[in-house]
């Protein structure tokens, strides 16, 4: 059966390979001229439970109430007129009262995507700064701690063990960090890498099986016919079984003449990529890192150490803002000071997001041959090949 894929972010090409692996005849379409050049490129590195927890809770919207009017803001809201953006945060408000539901979801999905990844990086020989160490969580105060015992307590309920880390502990745990964290978490059976590089080497897998990977070919309109989907690109019109949607906001374009409705909203984040001497690559962080106050992730990336953070809703453009980016450069220099000479890559992105943060996996309504794999948000990494798996629930 011919399959199409749109998109070759990493939702996309692990949605490929699964297919693939179903002994589907794949072709992937993407509009950028290479693989993972929207969210799947500059985000964290963490492949992580520890970071699976829910953005919408109470605490999380009036700690955006008190940063509105701060550019450098962890949470930014532009607050001009938008409906679009205006209807999703009030979604976004009304899922806080699901949080404990909703980090919980998020926790097992994590779970659920570790055997996947791990069996598609071995199966595709990849090669991309795989790190098994694990994340720390960190915290500033220990104000925090009963906090974090709940969100402990909830990961533990669907089996994503975390443990308590004390200072002393800590030190000798992650010896790069300064002494003055009053406590962290640790997820050990985390991960960390780069999937930027993940995908690239997905891309010379589907290559080397058969699979059809098209760069440059914006995909502009879906027509569902009675055996199949009709996918019109610049090309022409590509006739196959069935369709994955996996383009993140680009999904948005698609739907509308389907009937589907994806409440899906370009959240902007920043990072850093350093490049490291030598070195400094030996006093990188052994683990990820989260800053739980900051919303800063940090990863050791070989030679290169990834900083990631902030969020801005209401973002029109991609445009680096100096305001939103002074926060990783500050968090760099007073955390990991001996690495902060390091040349700097800058990016921003929008993350696809939902208002629950929790991926969309369902047929349109205009034809089941039609699948939606979208809205990943910042956890795209961590949840990949588990949707890309449950996918196969609609073949």
């Amino acid at each position: 059966m011919p399959v199409a894929v749109i998109g070759a972010g990493i939702v996309g090409l692990t949605s490929a390979v699964a297919l693939q692996n179903k002994g589907y005849d794949v072709t992937v379409f993407e509009a950028a001229d290479h693989p993972a050049m929207g969210a799947s490129y500059g985000n964290a590195g963490l492949i992580a439970a520890a970071s699976a927890e829910a953005w919408s809770s109470p605490a999380a919207i009036l700690a955006a109430l008190k940063w509105i009017g701060r550019d450098d803001a962890p949470l930014k809201v532009h607050l001009a007129w938008d409906w679009e953006r205006l209807r999703w945060l009030s979604k976004f408000a009304w899922s806080a009262l699901s949080y404990q539901t909703n980090t919980k979801a998020l926790a097992e999905l994590s779970l659920a995507a570790r055997g996947p990844l791990q069996k598609m990086a071995q199966d595709a020989a990849a090669d991309f700064d795989f790190v098994r160490g694990g994340v720390l969580d960190l915290y500033g105060t220990q104000a925090d701690r009963k906090t974090a015992e709940r969100v402990v307590g909830w990961m533990g309920q669907v089996g994503v063990p975390r443990t308590f880390v004390e200072p002393e502990t800590l030190r000798q745990l992650e010896p790069t960090l300064p002494p003055s964290w009053a406590f962290a978490t640790h997820s050990a059976e985390d991960f960390t890498g780069d999937s930027k590089a993940f995908c690239e080497d997905l891309v010379t897998w589907l290559q080397t099986q058969g699979a059809t990977l098209t760069f440059g070919r914006t995909v502009m309109q879906l027509i569902p016919k009675d055996r199949g989907v009709l996918v019109v690109d610049q090309e022409g019109c590509h006739g196959f079984d069935q369709v994955v949607v996996a383009n993140g906001l680009g999904a948005g374009q698609l739907s509308k003449p389907l009937g589907d409705r994806l409440d899906i909203y370009g959240v902007k984040g920043y990072s850093l990529t350093l490049n490291l001497t030598k070195a400094q690559a030996a006093l990188a962080p052994r683990h990820g890192l989260l800053d739980h106050e900051a919303k800063i992730a940090v990863s050791t990336l070989g030679h290169r150490l990834r900083v990631a953070g902030t969020a801005e809703i209401g973002a029109k453009d991609l445009a680096l803002s100096p305001a939103r980016l002074r926060p990783l450069y500050q968090w760099v220099q007073g955390t990991l000071p001996d690495l902060a000479d390091a040349p700097a890559e800058e990016w921003a992105g929008f993350r696809p997001m939902r208002a629950q943060i929790q991926p969309l996996l369902k047929p349109s309504r205009a034809s089941d041959r039609i699948l939606y794999n979208v809205g990943h948000g910042h956890l795209g990494w961590t949840f990949a090949a588990a949707t890309a798996e449950n996918l196969m629930a609609f073949f």
